[in-house]
């Protein structure tokens, strides 16, 4: 079985963009053309000024692959996504959280459990979340006055935190989670907040891995895809560990339900 790719490419650079029957065709400055095939291709990010090739992203989103616009200085600009149609379980989960007390707390405790385990894989596990945050933000703080290093951490987490909320919204296309509505913005929140110690320390390591070195795109462009792959099963798994906890909670007797709004 071949594996899902994702493609990241300097939109300064494309001198063609297009689809080729089955596959995608790509030609950049100074390279010879190249052939990716389409159903290989799960995710297309393209980094800083883009001047065509907007017809060919639109068909690519129609082919429920996401595109993602990075700006020249490392700012997500936008992602093109194809709408869905079909509304899972877990959505449904996840809306009657705001009216349920049993998925309520079943969810509330299963982001305890996963920022835990994100700090925890980090090196800080201390009793609860708030103090695995403070004990982090202290030792990441120390760090960064001692090796003088700020305005590089600031760059290189920016990329990364891209790259994080990145994999957050792929992963809501893969299983077919609308992006908008209360509850499920709030997801992404928490998402977020539990990759973030992930994406602080990955951007910590490269800078300690890469000391002379700018923060270019071109030289993050193989680190960020590098932990995008290490980044995107561990959130997999978190809304996995979401989906089972609300599951069961779904059949514990509510006594009482909060009035539904709207």
């Amino acid at each position: 079985m071949y594996e899902l790719i994702s493609l990241n490419i300097q939109g300064n650079r494309i001198e063609q963009l297009s689809i080729d029957g089955p596959a995608l065709r790509l030609r950049l400055q100074g390279e010879a053309t190249r052939w990716f095939p389409l159903r290989r291709i799960r995710h297309l990010c393209i980094t800083g000024e883009l001047n065509s090739s907007t017809e060919t992203l639109l068909k690519l989103a129609q082919k429920r692959i996401l595109i993602t616009l990075f700006s020249s200085c490392g700012k997500l600009q936008c992602q093109i996504f194809h709408p869905l149609n079909e509304t899972p379980q877990l959505v449904h989960l996840i809306d009657e959280c705001a009216n349920d007390l049993a998925l309520a707390s079943a969810r509330n405790n299963w982001y305890e459990n996963a920022l835990l385990q994100s700090f925890a894989y980090t090196g800080f596990n201390r009793g609860c979340s708030k103090l695995a945050i403070k004990s982090f933000r202290k030792n990441l703080s120390i760090i960064l006055r001692t090796k003088q290093i700020r305005p590089q951490f600031k760059t290189v987490n920016l990329w990364m935190s891209g790259i994080a909320q990145v994999a957050i919204v792929r992963l809501f296309c893969e299983k077919t989670i609308p992006l908008f509505g209360r509850e499920r913005n709030r997801l992404r929140r928490q998402l977020a907040e539990i990759s973030r110690p992930l994406v602080q320390q990955a951007s910590l390591y490269w800078i300690v891995q890469n000391p002379d070195i700018d923060p270019s795109p071109a030289r993050l462009a193989y680190d960020m895809g590098k932990f995008e792959h290490h980044l995107t099963p561990w959130l997999s798994r978190c809304i996995n560990e979401l989906e089972l906890a609300l599951e069961q909670a779904s059949f514990t007797p509510t006594v009482e339900q909060t009035r539904r709004t709207g």
